[in-house]
């Protein structure tokens, strides 16, 4: 019984210990004047596999709504590992993915559309 108690217990942990390998991390930092709704301009992102650059700042929500806003609107410029990038580009773990405004600097012509 202690045996099965024990076996049990060891599979549990290796689990916990799989999942949390399957972890991915991925840092997205802004460039010139961009930065979050919270003023940030480097993030940490886990993630459980790799995912195109626009689903990882659209999960970010929040925070990266109005860098959303500017990719869809082709406003921003990305690099995944200093390679520029689409929005359709695979990040994997360890990747550094850097944005930057068109004009270098992250201020004009980067105000929203509103139509």
């Amino acid at each position: 019984m202690l045996n099965e108690r024990f076996s049990r217990s060891l599979k549990y942990t290796r689990s916990i210990i799989d999942d949390e390998q399957k972890e991915i991390m991925v840092t997205i930092t802004l460039m010139g004047d961009l930065q979050t709704v919270d003023g940030e301009r480097a993030l940490g992102c886990e993630i459980a596999d790799s995912i195109s650059v626009k689903q990882l700042i659209r999960k970010q929500g929040k925070p990266l709504r109005e860098i959303f806003q500017l990719l869809k609107e082709k406003k921003v410029m990305v690099t995944v590992n200093k390679r520029i990038a689409s929005e359709e580009t695979k990040v994997y773990d360890g990747d550094a993915v850097y944005i930057v405004a068109h004009d270098g600097m992250g201020q004009s012509g980067l105000t929203l559309s509103h139509y």
